[in-house]
């Protein structure tokens, strides 16, 4: 974290508090807290009651070298307007080959809700309601993002293309083994259901987040996350609160998040009002904006193609009105020699039937004798 910020406070969770934050500027905060090191990255501004929460996302496998025992904090370098807190997550520091953790810890330890503990004990301190709490995150972030955002209850969420399940992700299979290695995965489904699902979690805490979730239309997404989630929808009646999960459906790409400035547009939004309180309509501009434009380059490519088709039958009518032509000058042609020879034949049998032809006969036969002598 040294080559990201100047200042870094380090201190245990019982401690947290007691040093005072910088303002308009990143810095970094360790906290310590059942011998696990939790590591964030702050950038507080001077006049935002609001904090965005950003949790960091799965490695790529060539970072994996890069990022080993090291924090990693996603959209860091994004221009936010408002306060922001980024959160690492120390489960990858358990195995070398993990790359994706999803903050679920150890077995006696469920690294998300320290997590949220801190965050909670740093906007007590910042004085920030949880009303103006804003949790986001896409795919692996989008799910620990739904997840905070029902632990802290009146928070809000904004989650792009999350993942709802880790049931079916062959990855997390990969990693079960690692996290709980005396547990079989019936034990392991059994006792952390809440950690690997989100809807478990909702039903443990028996609390809706206000949250709105992103979805694609990619094959991949609806049959691992979106259809296991809508047939489980049952298991929310008894919440004891009244929020309302809006869904938005982003029908550009398979796995597809916004933008930078789509997100960011979106995220200011969801500060400046109360978007999450069902009812309210949501003006995603950009991405309203984006997917307008996908469809106007669409219509423009069909018309193009239209115009194509239009062109190539126009000159594919000319030829076949020339061919038909043609055709029927020929066939006039033809019909005039036919009568041309009927009328010569008419004339030879005029001219054959006749009494003159007959009397000069012989004199035709000599004729054909001197010739040929």
């Amino acid at each position: 974290m040294n080559e990201l910020v100047d200042t870094i406070i380090e201190c245990d969770f019982e401690h947290l508090g007691f040093n005072e934050f910088p303002i308009n500027e990143k810095f970094g905060i360790i906290v310590w807290k059942s011998n696990i090191k939790y590591e964030f990255l702050l950038n507080l501004k001077e006049n935002s009651q609001n904090l965005i929460c950003i949790g960091s996302g799965a490695l790529n496998p060539p970072d994996l070298e890069t990022f080993r025992q090291k924090p990693r904090f996603n959209r860091h370098s994004w221009k936010f307007s408002e306060s922001t807190l980024f959160y690492n997550d120390p489960t990858r520091y358990l195995n070398d080959s993990i790359l994706g953790g999803w903050c679920i810890g150890e077995p006696d330890n469920w690294y998300l809700e320290e997590i949220k503990e801190i965050i909670v004990k740093i906007t007590e301190y910042l004085n920030i309601k949880n009303e103006n709490i804003l949790f986001y995150g896409s795919s692996l972030g989008g799910f620990n993002s739904i997840q905070l955002g029902t632990l802290v209850r009146n928070s809000k969420v904004l989650a792009d293309v999350p993942q709802l399940t880790l049931e079916n992700a062959n990855y997390v299979r990969y990693i079960m083994p690692i996290l709980f290695p005396d547990l079989t995965n019936e034990e392991i489904k059994y006792r952390f259901d809440y950690r690997l699902n989100i809807l478990d979690l909702i039903k443990r805490e028996k609390y809706i987040p206000n949250a709105i979730m992103i979805f694609d239309a990619g094959e991949v997404d609806i049959k691992e996350h979106y259809t296991h989630f809508f047939s489980q929808l049952n298991g929310l009646t008894d919440a004891e609160n009244s929020n309302r999960i809006k869904i938005i459906i982003n029908p550009l790409n398979e796995h597809h998040f916004m933008s930078m400035e789509e997100t960011l547009t979106v995220i200011q939004q969801a500060c400046d009002n109360d978007l999450m309180c069902f009812g309210d309509e949501i003006h995603l501009s950009k991405l309203y904006s984006t997917l307008k434009e996908h469809e106007m380059t669409i219509e423009a490519k069909n018309q193009e193609i239209q115009n194509l088709k239009d062109t190539h039958q126009n000159e594919i009518d000319a030829k076949n009105q020339e061919i038909e032509n043609l055709k029927n000058q020929k066939n006039a042609e033809i019909a005039n020699l036919k009568a041309k020879n009927s009328e010569l034949e008419q004339k030879f049998n005029e001219i054959s039937n006749s009494t003159i032809w007959r009397l000069t006969k012989p004199l035709r036969k000599l004729l054909n004798l001197l010739k040929n002598k």
